[in-house]
């Protein structure tokens, strides 16, 4: 279960660690050795920072578990809720406390933020004008 829950929460760590050993499968020219060396460094490096961030995930997911267990309370997720790594801690967690049903509104309810924050409030019953242009 424990190596399960590691692979599951580290995916995006091993697709960055993926894509920096295949950056230096790429062709041998002598600029390319270069960039693809550093680009193969950089992506490697990030996924060393995220493996790194092993034990804060824990903490984080015991945490969430014990402030959600009688009842759910959706604030305490909103932090976590604005990255990739954060949505994965966020759906195992409610994986151990068998509330897998409530990540659907936690998702819908971000895409609204973002659709807000994108394309502004736009009041309910308001219309759209048509602009003359020039």
């Amino acid at each position: 279960m424990r190596l399960l829950r590691f692979l599951y929460l580290n995916v995006y760590a091993f697709l960055l660690l993926a894509s920096g050993a295949a950056c230096i499968l790429l062709p041998r020219e002598l600029f390319y050795i270069i960039v693809k060396f550093l680009l193969a460094g950089l992506l490697i490096a990030m996924a060393i920072s995220l493996f790194s961030k092993w034990s804060v995930n824990i903490r984080i997911i015991k945490v969430l578990a014990l402030r959600n267990r009688k009842e759910m309370r959706f604030d305490t997720f909103k932090k976590f809720n604005k990255t990739f790594c954060g949505m994965l801690l966020i759906s195992y967690t409610l994986y151990e406390l068998r509330k897998t049903d409530n990540y659907s509104y936690l998702s819908n309810k971000e895409l609204k933020n973002i659709k807000n924050i994108v394309f502004g409030k736009i009041p309910v019953g308001a219309r759209r004008r048509k602009r003359a242009g020039y």
